[in-house]
């Protein structure tokens, strides 16, 4: 699999600055929790029905004490489960979805990655 680097990062931020300049990004208004925003390089990872395993890119865009949310890079139905690999420091963070609107995803997840 390879690896995102900085050329990457770079695009996927400007995405995100459309994204805001547009008008067009979903902002949770059920948020129990406050929000860091973050953007960090990921891959969101779940097992597929051939036994191998579906790999997308994505950008963690903001970290709560219980959760995060993403950006993905292709608008795919994420599973109710999948585990967030950050590309930075090797963590593989166990998930759950709690919601989706196209390529945004909110998740749970059982311990904050640092």
């Amino acid at each position: 699999m390879p690896q995102t680097g900085t050329a990457t990062i770079d695009v996927l931020d400007a995405i995100l600055t459309a994204l805001d300049a547009g008008g067009t990004v979903v902002h949770e208004d059920n948020r129990t929790e406050t929000r860091e925003r973050q953007l960090r390089a990921a891959t969101a990872i779940w097992p597929n029905p051939t036994g191998g395993t579906t790999h997308i890119g994505a950008i963690v865009r903001n970290v709560s004490q219980h959760g995060l949310g993403l950006l993905l890079v292709d608008a795919v139905e994420m599973p109710e489960t999948f585990d967030v690999l950050f590309e930075d420091t090797g963590e593989r963070l166990p998930c759950e979805r709690r919601w989706q609107r196209g390529k945004q995803v909110g998740a749970s997840a059982r311990q904050l990655a640092g």
